[in-house]
């Protein structure tokens, strides 16, 4: 299944950048993010995301895969 950015960003909007990989999974999860969602968001890098645009980069080459 794809998953948008906008869906992403709806699950992890409010979270305070900077923030791990597993902060923002926590508040995916927290926000009621489906097992799609939560898939993409574990395929992402282990680091530190400055702000939702980092983030969204990231979505935008792990998409790819």
């Amino acid at each position: 299944m794809i998953v948008s950015a906008l869906k992403i960003q709806t699950y992890v909007k409010g979270i305070k950048f900077p923030a791990s990989k597993q902060e923002i999974i926590n508040r995916a999860r927290a926000q009621g993010a489906d097992k799609n969602v939560i898939s993409i968001l574990q395929k992402h890098p282990d680091k530190k995301y400055q702000s939702s645009i980092d983030l969204m980069m990231e979505y935008s080459k792990t998409a790819r895969i």
